[in-house]
């Protein structure tokens, strides 16, 4: 016997209540007749009232290859035969001729009742007297529930690093508008690799919630029961008899190599040292424009607060030099503290992982006793008004 195949339409993954079409292909590839064949097909116990059996009740199929004229059938349906079956169909063919091919076909209903994942198998086989019985493939469907649960997932960042917070907000859903969800509700969380629960960080309906019991080395969170969900408009409805399943929801965070991971942003100020407490006091302003470089020539220029920043600098010392050309005129650099390197325009800085690393610039008057100055930075447009206030206390005044 050859070819012996079935089909099933559709395939895989089926609701409840669904029809099912199943296709039986068989020829005979020997070189005699078969006399008296039959073809056997027992259907799963959740294959209910099958219909629109070829040949049922008498009549004729046609050979497919067009060579042999059709051939005479009779097909019979015996229901719970045998027993714990869906039951029977059997065809029987007075005469296969050598070379014929045909099919054969039905369809069933999948059992409404049938619970979520119960697998449907399916096979077909043909014998005749004298002859070898051949069995079929097996198809397979498997039963699933469209759930009155919906879940959905988002999350507070598209981006994240290494050490960030990321809040993810799980939605679930009942679809329905008749019946509700009765409780328990579980939900099964499944973290990245290398993302950890926040002990305590659990909300339901922005209520403080019991943490999830936590497996799988951290990656896995269940909350076993999150109380149920009613129906919108109605209460009261009858429970489902069978388990509900909702939707896998996913959502995606793309994950940069931190900048605390091999390298650090450098930030600071140059700033007017007015009390030459050699620290920046915060009410001590900036000095704008100030160009500084790294040894490899990035620079950038502080803004107009006197503030600055570089971006992901590698781990390991550096040297930072402010630009004396850049300063305004009457005022110069003073070293801060030790590791400036004797030039008070240059200071290493030794980036070793961790938070921001800071580094300023303090500006002192040039020539100037430093006990008895002011300094203030004014437009230039406002010179004239600015030298005249500067009467019993020397003023530097800087202009840009």
């Amino acid at each position: 016997w050859d070819p012996i195949h079935k089909e099933v339409d559709p395939s895989g993954d089926v609701p409840p209540g669904i029809i099912l079409r199943f296709t039986n292909t068989f020829g005979n590839s020997g070189g005699v007749p078969a006399v008296n064949a039959v073809i056997e097909d027992i259907l799963d116990v959740r294959l209910l009232n099958p219909f629109d059996i070829t040949c049922f009740g008498g009549g004729t199929i046609p050979d497919d290859t067009g060579v042999n004229p059709p051939i005479a059938c009779n097909a019979v349906y015996i229901p719970g035969v045998p027993a714990g079956s869906g039951g029977t169909i059997t065809w029987t063919f007075p005469l296969v001729p050598a070379g014929f091919q045909s099919k054969v076909s039905f369809r069933a209903q999948v059992d409404p009742l049938s619970p979520e994942g119960y697998v449907i198998n399916n096979y077909v086989s043909i014998t005749a007297p004298g002859l070898p019985t051949a069995t079929s493939n097996v198809t397979i469907n498997t039963v699933r529930h469209e759930s009155m649960l919906v879940v959905e997932k988002q999350v507070n960042k598209t981006t994240a690093e290494v050490g960030d917070h990321l809040k993810y907000t799980i939605t679930v859903k009942n679809k329905s508008t008749t019946a509700p969800v009765p409780a328990p509700i579980r939900v099964v969380d499944i973290l990245p690799q290398g993302f950890r629960y926040v002990a305590g960080s659990a909300r339901l309906d922005n209520i403080p919630f019991p943490d999830p019991v936590i497996s799988n080395g951290g990656q896995t969170l269940t909350w076993n029961d999150i109380g149920s969900i009613p129906a919108s408009g109605s209460k009261g409805m009858a429970s489902p008899t069978f388990p509900m399943y909702s939707n896998w929801a996913t959502v995606r965070v793309k994950f940069d190599k931190s900048i605390f991971r091999d390298c650090q942003t450098v930030i600071g100020k140059v700033f007017i040292d007015e009390n030459d407490n050699r620290i920046h006091d915060d009410s001590e302003i900036g000095v704008p424009g100030v160009r500084l470089y790294l040894e490899d020539g990035t620079f950038v220029i502080t803004d107009s607060e006197g503030k600055y920043h570089f971006e992901c600098i590698k781990f390991g010392t550096h040297v930072l030099k402010a630009d004396r050309s850049s300063l305004p005129d009457g005022v110069e650099i003073e070293s801060t503290w030790s590791r400036f390197m004797g030039d008070n325009d240059s200071q290493f800085i030794d980036l070793k992982g961790g938070g921001l690393f800071k580094a300023n610039f303090r500006v002192i008057p040039r020539d100037i006793e430093k006990e008895i100055f002011d300094i203030v930075i004014i437009p230039r447009q406002d010179i004239k008004s600015a030298e005249s206030k500067a009467k019993k206390v020397i003023k530097t005044v800087v202009f840009f």
